[in-house]
């Protein structure tokens, strides 16, 4: 039709293609932007955070060492210093070996470890009292504790105690010589002394001339008052 006649579909449409072709010249913080529909959060759902908003995977992972190694730092270092008090220990330096428990001590509340190697070294020094503090200690944290059980079991049978050292020795596993010796000696001062008597000979029997069982026996028999039994394991 006539210059004021309705726009035709095609010219229409050419017009858009220039507007979107002058638009595209421009910069892009300059171009005309479409509305962006929200999207609604159902309840319960969560929404990721977009990548912008997320640090990159590098960062994560540098921060994920740090807190590995931080948390890795207090262990390494504790065992580090149990295994530098026990080396003082087998040389007999037992003021230098209490120096390096007390570092331990101070940086935190005691683990089952610690006061294990503490105990231990409390026996070795000579101070018992402060080892069944240490062995008591650790029952608490786990009353399943294998060494605690055995080692409160000798510092009852070294104050005659029997019936306390077998309440002990009854949750040891380990059937051992040097266990069922201690068991003898625990029965004897239990008032178990033929008990105690029967598994001594069992013992001497199997030690089949083994020096050190049978001079634990020996040393055994002679803390018991059987210093004829004690002679002959010695002789062998």
């Amino acid at each position: 039709g006539g210059g004021g006649g309705p726009e035709t579909r095609a010219a229409a449409r050419g017009r858009v293609q220039r507007s979107e072709q002058h638009d595209l010249g421009r910069p892009k913080h300059q171009r005309l932007q479409q509305p962006v529909r929200a999207k609604h959060q159902s309840v319960g759902q969560h929404v990721r955070p977009s990548r912008a908003a997320r640090p990159p995977s590098g960062v994560l992972i540098v921060r994920l060492l740090f807190l590995a190694l931080a948390l890795g730092w207090p262990a390494a270092a504790q065992e580090q210093i149990l295994r530098e008090a026990a080396r003082l220990d087998a040389e007999g330096k037992c003021g230098e070996a209490e120096r390096r428990y007390q570092q331990a001590l101070a940086k935190g509340p005691p683990s089952p470890a610690l006061l294990n190697n503490l105990g231990n070294h409390y026996l070795v020094c000579g101070q018992p009292e402060k080892a069944r503090s240490c062995f008591e200690q650790i029952l608490k944290l786990n009353p399943a504790h294998a060494n605690a059980h055995l080692q409160l079991a000798r510092l009852a049978t070294d104050q005659k105690q029997g019936a306390k050292a077998l309440e002990y020795l009854a949750r040891v596993k380990d059937s051992g010589p040097a266990v069922r010796l201690l068991q003898a000696e625990a029965s004897h001062w239990a008032g178990k002394r033929d008990t105690a008597l029967k598994m001594l000979e069992s013992l001497e029997k199997e030690a089949n001339g083994d020096a050190r069982v049978l001079f634990t026996l020996g040393r055994v028999c002679a803390r018991l008052g059987l210093y004829e039994r004690a002679e002959a394991a010695f002789r062998v």
